[in-house]
């Protein structure tokens, strides 16, 4: 449910950048960004097809980081964890 909501709260500044039409150099840029995006989201899934092991290796980093940056806020807060 929080997912969704949050999916439609990213689509306010998405159409906003769409409309009302901005001019030349500004309204390519969505389209830019969106090409980057797709391009993006295509290797990866090139890669996790070649290489399944990939998406663990990338979820053990982000663990690992959340984990750090935890530790880290909780030092700086004078919280205990």
């Amino acid at each position: 449910m929080v997912s969704a909501l949050a999916a439609l709260v990213v689509l306010i500044p998405f159409i906003a950048s769409l409309y009302p039409v901005p001019p030349y150099p500004q309204s390519i840029l969505i389209y830019v960004f969106a090409g980057l995006l797709a391009i993006g989201f295509g290797w990866f899934l090139f890669l996790k097809s070649r290489r399944p092991s990939i998406v663990v290796e990338i979820q053990g980093h982000l663990a690992e980081t959340y984990e750090r940056f935890s530790v880290e806020r909780a030092a700086a807060t004078g919280a205990v964890k």
